[in-house]
């Protein structure tokens, strides 16, 4: 028995320690501070997918039943471009809720954001096509409106680095 044991009773397991939930977030850091800041707040929405059960039932809940085929197809689309198994439902549906509440430059909806966070694959491509990239900044919106009530206090930020829904 090591310190780390997965915990395979939960479909969306981790590893347990001391009888706790517990993940490890990691990241390469790189000369730009702002990249760094950014890919970690997106890392960080992948530990309380993880953490929180409520969030993480609301994301899969938001997922399955407030997105349109089409939706789902545009935003499967994205990370495969990104080089994503667009397959693997629980990574989608993880990556649905760390890219729609931490990305400000991908989707284009923000003037004037940060650099977009390159935590999959440095010089991604954005959404193909302005119907997706429409698409998929009018699913941020509406996804941030709804999911902002199940991330806890105190909400993820880094320095003046926030969440999308804190806007």
């Amino acid at each position: 028995m090591g310190l780390l044991q997965e915990d395979s009773k939960d479909p969306y397991y981790g590893f347990e320690a001391a009888g706790c939930n517990t993940g490890i977030l990691g990241l390469v850091k790189t000369a730009d501070s702002g990249n760094n800041a950014a890919t970690l707040l997106h890392e960080s929405m992948h530990g309380l997918f993880y953490s929180y059960p409520k969030l993480r039932e609301a994301t899969l809940d938001y997922w399955n039943g407030s997105l349109s085929a089409e939706e789902r197809h545009a935003f499967e689309t994205y990370l495969s471009d990104l080089g994503y198994d667009a397959g693997n439902e629980t990574l989608v549906v993880n990556e649905f809720l760390a890219y729609m509440t931490t990305e400000r430059s991908l989707f284009g909806s923000q003037k004037n954001a940060p650099k977009s966070n390159p935590s999959k694959k440095s010089g991604s491509k954005k959404a193909s096509g302005s119907e997706d990239l429409r698409l998929l900044q009018r699913v941020q919106e509406e996804f941030n409106s709804s999911i902002s009530s199940f991330i806890p206090n105190p909400k993820p930020s880094l320095a003046s680095l926030k969440c999308v829904f804190d806007d």
